[in-house]
């Protein structure tokens, strides 16, 4: 048997913590490392409150959140550029305070609609983008947590949500298919009332596979949970059109949206982008390409009078309590008195 030395064992281990990923690595929200991935460059930060307070608008952070139609971060140049420019190195621009990222400014977001789902939650929308450096005429590109070179776009960027209810009577709806991915490849959006796998979430919840993309004028950003994450949230489409509005639609994305429309609602999942009778299809494929499957389909939509700037209720620092009456009309989550239930 061969005998390694205490101080080899030492060194191997503190090479195997340094090399821990983003993607990869099991992180906090409330206990965050001031960088994930030096290894790679990391040019921003992940203890963002730690760093630069509530928030800042020269922050460089690298932790972004998806909680809801009026809380949500998009990732984007640091100063005016292409995303495919800057991809590495984008930061987190968020609609409240209280998150140490830079803010989205008021009017930026010109609609809006978020959809939970049990395998994963998703914000798209219309933009003026250029106001978070997206440069003008950039039809945007590919973000997600894999990248080029396995370090992910941003390099050490980490993902968050507490979308997800803490009351199990509230939102417990777990694909039906995660009992079935071996012998069906896509997804059917039907669901059951069982856990299968996903306990209740008591606060914000890491997300390991998720997937954006933003232009100068629209966006979308998925964040996936549970066994398929992995097939709902793609990262191999940075090529193809990818977002969902009246002028683009993509393959499992969602539905068109529309400017002055902000809604949340429950939804199934759909399809499994990029999947065709349990077949993925690849960009490198000959032919033209597939048509878009059609979304999940959504229920219980609340509509919200807009999005404005103001400090989160909700800093990650607490977890977060959701009041949800089913119905449309009858949701209301408490969001500074801006995020208004319409009837």
């Amino acid at each position: 048997m061969v005998h390694l030395a205490p101080s080899f064992l030492a060194l191997a281990i503190l090479g195997l913590v340094a090399t821990v990923r983003a993607d990869t690595g099991d992180y906090d929200i409330h206990h965050l490392p001031h960088q994930t991935d030096v290894a790679h460059g990391q040019s921003g930060v992940n203890d963002c409150i730690k760093t630069y307070g509530d928030s800042a608008p020269d922050a460089k952070c690298q932790t972004a959140v998806i909680n809801s139609v009026t809380e949500f971060c998009l990732w984007a140049p640091q100063y005016s550029a292409t995303i495919g420019d800057r991809e590495r190195d984008v930061v987190a621009y968020c609609t409240k305070s209280g998150f140490g990222t830079r803010l989205i400014p008021d009017g930026t977001i010109k609609g809006a609609q978020f959809r939970i789902t049990p395998s994963y939650v998703q914000v798209t929308g219309l933009c003026d983008c250029t106001k978070i450096n997206v440069a003008p005429g950039d039809d945007g590109g590919e973000l997600d947590p894999h990248g080029a070179d396995g370090s992910g776009n941003p390099v050490g960027g980490l993902v968050f949500t507490n979308a997800w209810s803490s009351d199990p009577q509230q939102y417990t709806q777990v694909s039906s298919q995660s009992t079935h991915t071996a012998s069906r490849l896509e997804g059917d959006g039907l669901a059951d009332f069982s856990f299968l796998g996903h306990p209740p979430v008591l606060d914000s919840l890491q997300i390991k596979e998720w997937s954006s993309f933003i232009g100068h004028d629209e966006f979308s950003f998925r964040a996936c949970r549970g066994p398929n994450a992995a097939d709902y949230c793609p990262h191999i489409y940075d090529e193809q059109v990818r977002l969902p509005s009246p002028k683009k639609q993509e393959a499992g994305a969602g539905e068109p949206y529309e400017a002055g429309v902000f809604e949340e609602c429950d939804a199934t999942e759909g399809h499994f982008p990029g999947v065709y009778k349990g077949v993925r299809w690849w960009q490198s494929n000959p032919g033209p390409v597939p048509p878009a499957h059609k979304a999940g389909v959504t229920s219980n939509c609340r509509e919200f009078k807009g999005i404005r700037q103001r400090r989160s209720k909700n800093p990650p620092t607490q977890s977060r309590r959701r009041s949800i009456l089913w119905g449309r009309g009858a949701v209301a989550e408490e969001e500074d008195g801006e995020a208004e239930v319409l009837h």
